[in-house]
């Protein structure tokens, strides 16, 4: 690819505005005196006063929150950067338009043995609100409907014993969290 440009090579775009503000600031510090920059310079030290904190939080989800609220008990000056314009992190729901249904968005269910996100969730001020599996489910598989009752859709034996050594490694790795 060749590259054909308008203008003389020795001008760059960044060397003219350069020259240009170099002009436009001799011209301003010939018209003010010593005290008005002086006075300047005072303001602009003002604006770039900087906060320091201990420690930083990155994310102002429920690990976050804990992590920034144990920091502050231990006496601690501590800041939570969030990206979004809310706090929650994955835990967040929105209302339906036109209804007072609400959808989950992300972390959706805490349950049996989770009474510690629960207890922190309830500290943080997020709202739960109770689920419920009664009656009976749908299970779509190979573009088959089937309908059952219970927790555990209806699947051939090996799937079933796979399903269940996989609910046990994740009851396992769930107990080893503090």
């Amino acid at each position: 690819m060749q590259v054909v440009e308008d203008r003389p090579p020795s001008l760059r775009r960044r060397d003219l505005i350069a020259r240009g503000a170099a002009g436009a600031l001799a011209g301003a510090a010939a018209s003010a005196g010593p005290a008005d920059l002086a006075e300047a310079a005072k303001r602009r030290r003002k604006r770039r006063r900087t906060h320091r904190f201990d420690v930083v939080v990155v994310g102002a989800g429920l690990a976050g929150l804990t992590a920034a609220t144990a920091i502050h008990r231990a006496g601690h000056s501590v800041v939570v950067l969030e990206a979004r314009d809310r706090m929650g992190g994955r835990n967040f729901d929105s209302r339906l338009p036109g209804s007072h249904d609400v959808v989950e968005l992300g972390g959706e269910w805490a349950g049996p043995g989770q009474d510690r996100v629960l207890a922190l969730a309830k500290e943080l001020g997020v709202r739960t609100f109770e689920t419920y599996s009664t009656g009976d489910s749908v299970y779509y598989r190979g573009g088959t409907r089937q309908t059952y009752s219970g927790d555990i859709p209806p699947a051939n034996p090996a799937a079933l014993v796979e399903l269940e050594a996989t609910i046990v490694e994740l009851n396992n790795m769930a107990g080893e969290v503090p």
